[in-house]
């Protein structure tokens, strides 16, 4: 088994948590009436914390207005207290660190005054 060796740029390092890391609090995304929503993710984040009041349908990718699909994008359950932990999938980069990645978020099911908090590490 061969393991890639690879350099990792000084923020790439520190987003690894080896040495420190960072934790962005970002202003809370309003989903209400599943209106699509694009977050632009920090190019140092390696992980995404997501707590939502409603079941939410997501999608990770470079393209900055994507739309969710309802059969295919990941359905993460929302009850105000569950949090989810995602890992940013860095290959989509394919090794290029300055490629924009995107969370598109879409409430499943359309319900007014709901909300989405992201938290990057």
């Amino acid at each position: 088994m061969s393991i890639d060796k690879r350099v990792f740029s000084t923020a790439e390092a520190a987003s690894l948590g080896a040495f420190g890391g960072g934790w962005r609090v970002n202003t809370r995304v309003n989903i209400s009436s599943a209106v699509q929503k694009h977050h632009t993710i920090d190019l140092a984040a390696t992980r995404i914390l997501l707590q939502s009041d409603s079941n939410i349908r997501i999608r990770i990718d470079k393209v900055a207005t994507t739309a969710n699909v309802v059969n295919d994008d990941l359905i993460l359950v929302g009850n105000g207290l569950t949090i989810h932990e995602i890992s940013v999938p860095k290959g989509i980069q394919a090794g290029v660190p300055a490629v924009q990645l995107y969370l598109h978020i879409l409430q499943a099911t359309s319900v007014a005054a709901k909300y989405c908090k992201v938290i990057e590490a």
